[in-house]
């Protein structure tokens, strides 16, 4: 992988560095080239003023300065690049030269050298000279010749030119620095992504603080990151959901297993009492008529008994299956808790205990009025059978903005602490032995909390400090908003 971002690092910042060096080489060539070009120009205009300056010397009658000028020049010109310039005077007439500097030049043409003139002509071409040039003083009595053999050292030429070369070269290695940063901050963006590609694909943690680039590309790159945490994100969702539906399934299947269990085992007891009833009946045609009729009392019992069993658990399963569609409405839970406590004394289902009720008047719960009243009459018979006290009271705690609490409540004994938490369970007996005698299904608080859960409240056991049972519960209030059409 890092040969790889390497390589990609490369590929941005060789060009770059190519061009770079380049251009740099054009512009040294470039300015080279031109400078060499001046200085030759120079050389040569510089060849000519030296050339017409002797010639003006002897065209002013001067002529006795121009061996000292020549002098001059030579000394002058002895450590520069002229240090090869070769200068001749002749006397036309006479073909002998006048003075001269250098080695000894032919003279031009058209005029017949002094025999005692000696001169190499093969010591310098002409043609291939860098530079020739005679001149001629106006009566054309004396003639000048120069010549230069070459355009000077060119060492000369670059010593000259060394600190722009130094500047360029540093210039490259500043702009070379930079582009190397430059294209190492251009492909960090393509590196973090890579990292993160490299992650994403593996399916290992990635370090979300990957810095990009403040652009287009940077901004890619987050978009790509977003997408892909809300994918990751979604794909855990679905993940924890279908866990869950999972668990629920299975909970489900636990919960009715266990449930199918309870109702097989509180089955058998008033099945097998009727059983052995029935068989003690028919096994002796000659028993007592008080006697069987006691036996068919006790069997008709055990039948009721089966009955209130089999309408609690059909109570239970429309509860659990049909919460979503359960009839919501206004309920005055004051006349409905004030008619059911009403019914209870006349009838005589509270045997003798006293019942309490502390609800204001104007108290409207949304709910539905039969589970309602079926809630209250399942505590009212919990606590009548159970509690061994003799008040049973129902009370407003709260109000909030969506819900009324309440408290259903005892004085009687209370239940141990370690039974609280499954006193709503099905078939959940506190005491096993003295509920069978007193009766119940054991359903009945399962029941309760059912319709509460199913109205949209929340419900809780507890014991109180003064003694007895309380069993809290919530109920949420009706609004207009809540109107069902």
């Amino acid at each position: 992988m890092k040969r790889t971002l390497k390589s990609y690092h490369q590929r941005l910042f060789t060009p770059a560095f190519i061009s770079l060096w380049v251009l740099i080489t054009i512009i040294g060539v470039f300015h080279h080239t031109r400078s060499e070009n001046i200085r030759l120009n120079t050389i040569k205009t510089n060849i000519d003023i030296i050339t017409s300056r002797i010639v003006n010397l002897y065209e002013t009658r001067s002529d006795d300065q121009a061996p000292g000028y020549i002098s001059f020049i030579d000394n002058y010109f002895s450590t520069t690049e002229y240090y090869n310039l070769c200068i001749s005077v002749f006397d036309v007439e006479l073909g002998a030269p006048l003075c001269s500097m250098g080695f000894p030049l032919p003279p031009p043409k058209g005029i017949t050298p002094n025999e005692s003139y000696k001169y190499n002509v093969n010591e310098v071409s002409i043609k291939d000279a860098f530079y020739y040039r005679e001149k001629y003083t106006s009566d054309r009595r004396v003639a000048v010749v120069a010549l230069m053999p070459d355009g000077g050292s060119s060492l000369n030429s670059l010593a000259g030119e060394i600190w722009f070369f130094t500047f360029l070269f540093t210039l490259g290695a500043i702009m070379s620095l930079f582009a190397y940063w430059f294209t190492g901050y251009l492909a960090r963006n393509i590196q973090n992504l890579r990292n993160f590609v490299d992650c994403a694909v593996k399916d290992e943690n990635f370090d979300e603080s990957f810095e990009f680039s403040d652009d287009e590309l940077g901004e890619i790159s987050h978009q790509i990151i977003n997408l892909y945490n809300a994918r990751s994100a979604a794909i855990e969702q679905t993940e924890k959901e279908h866990a869950a539906a999972i668990k629920a399934v299975e909970d489900r299947a636990k919960h009715r297993k266990q449930v199918t269990s309870n109702l097989s085992h509180e089955l058998k007891t008033p099945l097998g009492i009727i059983k052995g009833y029935v068989e003690t009946i028919l096994a002796s045609p000659g028993i007592d008529r008080q006697i069987a009729r006691n036996f068919l009392e006790k069997t008709q019992h055990q039948i009721f008994r089966l009955q209130d069993l089999l309408n609690d658990i059909s109570t239970i399963t429309r509860l659990e299956d049909g919460e979503g569609s359960i009839l919501l409405e206004k309920v005055d839970f004051y006349s409905l808790a004030s008619d059911l406590t009403a019914e209870i004394s006349e009838t005589g289902l509270n045997e003798g205990k006293k019942l309490i009720l502390d609800i204001p008047a104007d108290c409207y719960v949304k709910g539905n009025a039969n589970l309602l009243s079926a809630m209250l009459l399942n505590l009212t018979k919990n606590a009548v059978i159970h509690s061994g006290g003799d008040t049973i009271g129902l009370t407003l705690l709260e109000k909030n903005d969506t819900h009324y609490r309440f408290a259903f409540y005892d004085n009687g004994n209370g239940v141990s602490e370690e039974h609280l938490p499954f006193l709503f369970d099905r078939f959940y007996r506190v005491d096993t032995g003295r509920s069978r005698k007193v009766g119940g299904t054991g359903l009945g608080l399962s029941i309760v909390r059912h319709t509460v859960t199913s109205l949209g409240g929340e419900i809780s056991a507890k014991n109180r400090e003064e003694g007895g049972l309380e069993i809290d519960f919530s109920l949420p209030i009706w609004t207009d908003d809540n109107k069902q059409d």
